[in-house]
């Protein structure tokens, strides 16, 4: 399975997907690719006796050959969104309310079948059908309230239960360092993968590409560099009931629940002229220069509701 940097890299130097493109890379690109990308994919050692090459490699627990450990595994190398926000890290944030309430660990939602693959590959990592989903323990939920009656067919579930979340600055390849630092940012977008997705709107998050980022490695512009929006579909693992979308806390530190969605989500004119909310959505004036053909069908420029009085 899997989409990831290879089929990225494939698609924007516009020879088409991974398993047929990557053969007609340049030797000199698939070596930054083996040196850049491929160091953190694992054999099976890395995850089940090792410590993933990401957190310093060596014997976990002597040669036993055992599950995976959140903490020295899976979290090592899936940091940003998955253990960064998991475990609430960022200032400001609260871990995920699935390790606080439940005590999950990753393999609490994610399945053998799915880690190991199907045998199958897929363009896109959110085609692979074996996925969690929030509806395989929460039933029911489309007529809980008023607020889901109103938007589970338009919105994804991160969109109001994710809190804000590591993004990742855009690097060069070849580890001359981030041009853009890594951000909390919360970024709501039309969605980008609607025939795998059903959502009008989802969260979306900051990728790293850009169109020199492989210059060190004999390319200076990728060829075909807006085959794919910088900005990607996410689902972060920073699950909240409560968010700055859905409620507020007060001064005696509790939640409370919004009454309508305007208050934390939709974009309202203030007395004072400026547009409460709007820096939750992904306008065009938020992306790099280099960001903007690529992202243009994304961004909610001229497609948010008239009534809200933004465009």
């Amino acid at each position: 399975m899997g989409w990831g940097q290879k089929n990225m890299l494939t698609l924007r130097s516009g020879l088409g997907y991974a398993q047929e493109g990557f053969e007609r890379l340049t030797a000199l690109m698939k070596e930054g690719y083996d040196v850049n990308c491929a160091k953190c994919h694992a054999a099976c050692g890395d995850c089940h006796v090792n410590r993933p090459k990401a957190g310093g490699g060596g014997l976990y627990n002597g040669h036993y050959f055992g599950m995976p450990d959140m903490r020295n595994h899976c979290t090592t190398c899936h940091t940003s969104r998955g253990g960064h926000a998991f475990f609430g890290v960022a200032s400001g944030t609260d871990p995920d309310v699935h390790l606080t309430k439940a005590s999950f660990t990753c393999v609490s939602c994610h399945k053998e079948e799915e880690i190991h693959s199907n045998g199958v590959t897929y363009n896109q990592r959110y085609d692979m059908p074996l996925l969690p989903k929030c509806e395989d323990c929460h039933s029911g939920v489309s007529n809980s309230n008023k607020y889901h009656k109103a938007h589970i067919n338009s919105f994804s579930c991160y969109t109001c239960h994710s809190q804000d979340y590591n993004n990742c600055g855009s690097c060069h390849i070849g580890g001359v360092g981030a041009r853009i630092p890594s951000h909390l940012k919360f970024k709501i977008a039309i969605n980008p993968i609607p025939a795998t997705r059903p959502y009008k709107y989802a969260l979306v998050r900051q990728s790293l590409s850009a169109p020199d980022s492989w210059s060190n490695y004999g390319t200076s512009t990728l060829a075909d560099f807006e085959a794919a929006p910088t900005y990607k579909y996410t689902t972060p693992h920073n699950i909240s009931k409560i968010t700055t979308r859905t409620g507020y806390e007060n001064t005696d530190g509790n939640w409370v629940v919004y009454n309508n969605c305007t208050e934390g989500c939709h974009i309202s004119k203030n007395s004072d002229g400026i547009y409460k909310n709007k820096e939750l959505f992904l306008f065009n004036s938020d992306l790099e220069e280099w960001e903007k053909a690529s992202d243009q069908n994304i961004t909610v420029d001229g497609k948010l509701p008239s009534s809200w009085g933004v465009q």
